[in-house]
């Protein structure tokens, strides 16, 4: 069962078999952590974790994601809240790309899905089409520096911003 209440049936036909024998054991592993330790659970299909680490990130993860947070960053120094920021894309040869911002609600519990165009008639694989959308987002490497075998990673001032509001009660 999936937390808004669905069956989750209408995606074992969507994803084509790609997790559809393993969803229903994952779904109930999930709702007996849920009843039996009686915790808030997620699950998430493993594919995410594919390009979640730092050390995988293609050049332009690293450029829109430090660019993204800069904004954000600015945004709320504007004052502004209840804002996401957004990428768009500009153009294609060469790849462009901006940043733009919208309210929360227009992408928090949004779906946005891949265009039929972009995967085989088959089910299992992208298109050229795809490939020629994707291949910008993911060429160039961007390994962070290493020490000791370990990405070593910056570490945050953590300077602390003057207060502007009066204490909370």
């Amino acid at each position: 069962m999936l937390e808004n209440g669905e069956d989750g049936a209408d995606r074992k036909e969507e994803h084509r078999g790609h997790y559809a024998e393993a969803e229903p054991y994952a779904r109930k592993a999930l709702e007996l952590v849920k009843q039996e330790l009686e915790l808030k659970v997620h699950g998430a299909v493993l594919d995410y974790c594919q390009r979640s680490g730092r050390h995988l990130a293609a050049k332009v993860d690293v450029e829109q994601a430090i660019a993204c947070g800069a904004e954000a960053v600015r945004l709320a120094g504007e004052g502004m809240s209840g804002v996401m920021v957004t990428i768009q894309r500009d153009g294609d040869d060469p790849y462009r790309w901006s940043l733009g911002h919208t309210d929360a609600a227009n992408i928090a519990n949004q779906e946005k899905r891949l265009p039929k165009e972009f995967i085989r008639e088959d089910g299992y694989h992208i298109t050229e089409g795809f490939r020629r959308y994707c291949l910008p987002l993911i060429q160039g490497e961007d390994y962070p520096p290493y020490a000791d075998g370990l990405p070593a990673y910056r570490r945050l001032k953590k300077a602390l911003a003057p207060k502007k509001l009066a204490a909370f009660r």
